[in-house]
């Protein structure tokens, strides 16, 4: 068994006005890695993150086995935890196999605040570290409050992340069993919201925000920081694929997954969007989504799909939202492509050979 660890690293940084990219690359005898992020902070607040790295393992055997992760941070309230977050040693932390942790310390622990700031201050956070080794390449992926992630396995998506908020069932049965809400009056509702329905339409509706015992309204279930008070339980999903599989993972704010949303009717089109775009390509569409005009539906008149599809035939209002309310955009990804190492284009269909030795490490390892 044998790896190749001299990796050739290029880095390549591109400024532009008030975003932020960054792109890596890592070619190994079999596999090629890209990792990508970029923020456009669109948004009045400025609190969208982004990071990525990789560190070695150790060796085992001859073999010296490296992670590379991406992390992705959305900032709420005031800018308290984003900062602590910014300012962090996020290469060392990112290493622990539970970051999270380290970093709720950190913002806690912040000498700098005051407890009333550290309260009325938080982060979501998702990550993904991918491992590639001679025979697989295992992927995990851990989601807290309302970023999200998608995953491609050879261009197809097969996982996207729940967010935790009011519409996840299993978050709020955790809020009321950690004692963590008002069992009376769990939720807070405002008349503030939309919903993207269509290419060209949205709807109005309420914002359901979570009712803390403290009497903190947050919109996610959970969060770092807020001094501890929504508790912190990770979503957690791993997936081993083949070597010779081509991996991508996308990771984005809801200032993307707000215009271009991956739960309710247009989940296919965002997610088929996304799965051979670059990080700009997708940051562009959702810009061009904030600044655009949408034909704004009154939710208050739909009660069902039918009289949902029929109000669009009457005349609705044609708005663009107002700069005040675009939302930060943030998005990162990890692409590991097998056949790009070799010169092969992608739309190569696997050899004979391939399949045999597919079907040979699948029976030894029980992956895909």
């Amino acid at each position: 068994m044998s790896y190749k660890i001299d990796i050739n690293i290029n880095d390549k940084q591109i400024p532009k006005t008030m975003n932020l990219y960054d792109k890596k690359q890592a070619v190994f005898k079999t596999q090629y890695i890209t990792q990508e992020m970029e923020t456009r902070q669109l948004g009045r607040t400025k609190q969208d993150h982004v990071a990525h790295g990789s560190y070695i393992l150790g060796p085992q055997g001859l073999v010296h086995i490296k992670t590379y992760w991406s992390v992705l941070f959305d900032g709420h309230g005031n800018n308290q935890a984003i900062n602590a977050i910014r300012v962090s040693d996020i290469n060392r932390i990112m290493e622990k196999s539970r970051p999270y942790d380290d970093l709720q310390k950190l913002i806690q622990d912040d000498p700098m605040s005051t407890l009333e700031e550290r309260i009325r201050s938080g982060s979501t956070m998702v990550y993904a570290k991918v491992t590639p080794t001679n025979h697989y390449t295992d992927i995990e992926i851990v989601n807290i409050g309302d970023s999200s992630a998608v995953l491609f396995v050879n261009h197809q998506p097969v996982f996207v992340t729940q967010q935790h908020d009011h519409t996840n069932a299993t978050e709020i049965a955790r809020l009321f069993s950690e004692d963590r809400v008002d069992i009376k009056e769990p939720f807070y509702k405002r008349d503030s919201d939309f919903e993207v329905v269509s290419p060209t339409d949205i709807i109005t509706k309420d914002t359901t925000y979570i009712k803390f015992s403290n009497g903190v309204c947050l919109g996610p279930t959970q969060s770092l920081g807020h001094d501890g008070i929504t508790g912190i339980k990770p979503t957690i999903t791993s997936y081993r694929a083949l070597k010779t599989d081509n991996i991508k993972v996308v990771l984005f704010s809801d200032g993307i997954s707000s215009v271009m949303p991956v739960s309710g009717l247009l989940t296919n089109s965002t997610v088929d969007f996304m799965k051979d775009k670059t990080t700009t390509d997708i940051l562009n569409e959702a810009e061009h989504k904030w600044k655009k005009p949408w034909n704004l539906h009154n939710s208050l008149e739909v009660h069902d799909v039918v009289e949902l599809a029929s109000s669009f035939t009457r005349v609705s209002m044609n708005s663009d939202f107002t700069p005040d309310v675009y939302d930060d955009c943030a998005c990162s990804m990890i692409d590991v492509s097998y056949k790009r190492a070799w010169g092969i284009p992608e739309n190569t269909p696997p050899m004979d050979s391939e399949i045999d030795d597919i079907m040979a490490i699948n029976s030894l390892f029980n992956c895909c």
